[in-house]
């Protein structure tokens, strides 16, 4: 079987104005922690790709623009697919 890796997303806090220091913590562990995972599986089990639903979890959450830029970079970096669903 396939041994699929989920990866944390970020808890946001609203209203995000007033939260915007605690959300940016929140973002940076949940890139810390996929790094992670990027990292130790990638000698027997490299990521080959991520698949993003930017909004549309179980509390229509979405993390910052940013987050997402990083996360893109991050993909970039380790030459992993990143696919980005629900796009608006």
């Amino acid at each position: 079987m396939f041994d699929f890796k989920i990866a944390p997303f970020p808890k946001i806090i609203y209203p995000e104005h007033i939260n915007s220091q605690e959300n940016t913590i929140e973002e940076a562990r949940c890139l810390k922690e996929i790094e992670k995972i990027i990292e130790n599986n990638k000698e027997n089990s490299p990521i080959a790709g991520m698949i993003v639903e930017p909004i549309g979890n179980i509390d229509n959450a979405a993390a910052s623009h940013l987050f997402y830029k990083k996360l893109r970079q991050l993909a970039k970096e380790h030459d992993i697919t990143f696919i980005g669903t629900s796009i608006q």
